[in-house]
């Protein structure tokens, strides 16, 4: 169980913040160190300034308890102050390259005005390829459109039918061969080139 007796923790590493939060003690006088954690996380330790010697000294921690530092029992007029791990030290990273490094010899780039310019067309300063085969789009669009009118019109005539297995049968045989077509028509076209 818990009992009413406070023990005073800084919501913060600053002394003189006036943020002062009070915690019951279980019936044992500890507090657990889970239940702090949950407050300010990554908590590791409590430290309090010891009225008898002025040090700052820790508080204990046992089986994930805080224990009270003075004979069993907490003080109510000691301020105890959360304390965090220090971040780790930053190490700077020197890049060292094992592999010596040369400057490209420059090529001297010819003055626009005495140098005749080939033209170059938007389409080949828009597409990355040298060449496109437009008879191999047209083919493959065509195929497609007539396979898509195709299964359209298997959909239209067994529409009112009292089954509906032909005409899904049918129009997935006609989406597969419009693949292999396709596909073909794509293997040509690539061994073509």
């Amino acid at each position: 169980g818990y009992f009413s007796m406070a023990m005073h923790i800084y919501d913060a590493q600053d002394i003189d913040s006036n943020d002062v939060l009070q915690f019951a003690v279980r019936a044992d006088n500890s507090v657990s160190c889970e239940t702090l954690n949950g407050i300010f996380p990554g908590l590791s330790s409590l430290k309090y300034k010891d009225p008898n010697t002025s040090a700052w000294t820790c508080v204990e921690l046992a089986n994930n308890n805080f224990e009270p530092p003075h004979g069993d029992t907490w003080h109510s007029d000691i301020i105890y102050i959360p304390v965090f791990p220090a971040p780790a030290p930053s190490i700077p990273i020197q890049a060292t390259s094992s592999i010596p490094i040369q400057a490209a010899s420059s090529i001297p780039i010819p003055d626009a005005s005495s140098t005749p310019t080939t033209s170059v067309s938007i389409w080949a300063k828009t597409f990355a390829f040298e060449k496109i085969n437009l008879l191999m789009v047209v083919a493959m669009s065509l195929v497609s459109m007539i396979i898509g009118t195709l299964q359209d019109f298997i959909k239209w005539h067994f529409a009112d039918k009292a089954t509906w297995l032909p005409w899904v049968v049918r129009g997935a045989t006609i989406g597969i061969l419009a693949l292999v077509l396709n596909m073909i028509l794509l293997y040509l076209w690539c061994k073509k080139r």
